[in-house]
Formats: C-alpha cells, structure tokens, sequence
C-alpha cells in the first residue's frame, strides 16, 4: 500500500486529474450515448401516447357533445308534446266549465 501519511501535491494532483481526464471523457461518452439514444426513444413514444390519448380524449368529448344534442332534442320534444296537452286539457276544462255555468243559470232562471 503506501505510506498513509503521505500527503499529495498540488501539481501531482494536477497530473494525475490530466493523465485520467481523457479515459473518464471517452467513458462518459461511451455509456452517455447508448443512454441518451433510450431515452430519447422513450421520450418518443411519451410523446406518441399522449398524442394518441389526446386524440382519444377529443372523439370521447366529441362523443358526450352529441349525446348531450340528442338528449336535449329529446327534452324538447317532450316538453312540446306535454305543452300540447296541457292546451288541449285546458281548453277542455274552460269549456266544460261554460257548460256548467249555462245549465246553472238556466236552471237557476227556471225555477
């Protein structure tokens, strides 16, 4: 081993960082690329299911929106047709009511 009380110079530590520098480059760079080509895959297809979901998500809402339309023109069919026959129970009830009325007074004045 070496002496442990040996301390380092400056200029040996200089040395030594310059003497290793290029293998740590070519190391990083060696492990960095093959990496960096994953991950840009993997962003790739990220991308590509968000694209899909959101296209999914569009025909969905797209979807909702003509039911949400036909539900609607449903309701208002309904309504019309219950607003018809409350007209027609009205004009009904108004003249069995003058009817009523006529023979009340007619009975009223006979006797």
């Amino acid at each position: 081993m070496g002496d442990p009380g040996m301390v380092l110079r400056e200029e040996d530590v200089r040395r030594i960082v310059d003497y290793v520098k290029p293998w740590l480059r070519d190391l990083v760079s060696e492990t960095a690329a093959p990496r960096s080509h994953d991950i840009c895959a993997q962003i790739v297809r990220v991308e590509e299911e968000l694209k899909g979901q959101r296209e999914l998500f569009a025909k969905r809402f797209k979807a909702m929106d003509q039911r949400f339309s036909d539900v609607q023109k449903q309701m208002d069919t309904r309504f019309e047709s219950m607003d018809k026959r409350f007209g027609t129970m009205q004009w009904t009830m108004l003249f069995g009511f003058t009817i009523v009325t006529v023979a009340v007074t007619v009975f009223g004045l006979l006797v």
